[in-house]
């Protein structure tokens, strides 16, 4: 199925009965259901895809009730249009970090990366070829 919105990742399921995985069936060992989309998943790919995450943040708040008092709501099933009412602490502060990460040129990449302890293990992520 195609959404007319991206953002797959673990959330809220809409129809309010827990908590669920959503994605692509072929990254997941026993696949995935279709379900839900979630503003977080979009708001970190500011780093590395900002004009279209931009695009899909707008898309989402426009199509759909789900930006509420406090920010975005969990997720949506772009399907139904039901939004998961709910405000989780790690979506509203993955949403934060990335909002400031790309306003302010990477400044929570750099603060990271600054740790001495971090410093230690940056040679050896350095050799991690994810896309290869």
């Amino acid at each position: 199925m195609e959404y007319p919105v991206w953002g797959l990742s673990p959330s809220s399921t809409p129809a309010g009965d827990g908590y669920g995985e959503y994605g692509v069936r072929l990254l997941g060992a026993l696949g995935y259901r279709a379900g839900a989309v979630t503003p977080h998943a979009a708001a970190l790919a500011l780093l590395t895809e900002p004009a279209a995450a931009t695009a899909n943040l707008r898309q989402l708040a426009e199509r759909y009730p789900l930006y509420g008092d406090f920010g975005f709501y969990d997720a949506v099933d772009p399907r139904t249009g039901q939004v998961a009412r709910n405000y989780l602490a790690l979506d509203q502060s993955m949403i934060l970090i990335a909002l400031a990460n790309h306003l302010r040129d990477g400044v929570i990449q750099k603060y990271f990366a600054a740790d001495p302890i971090i410093q230690s293990v940056l040679p050896l992520l350095s050799q991690e070829r994810f896309f290869d």
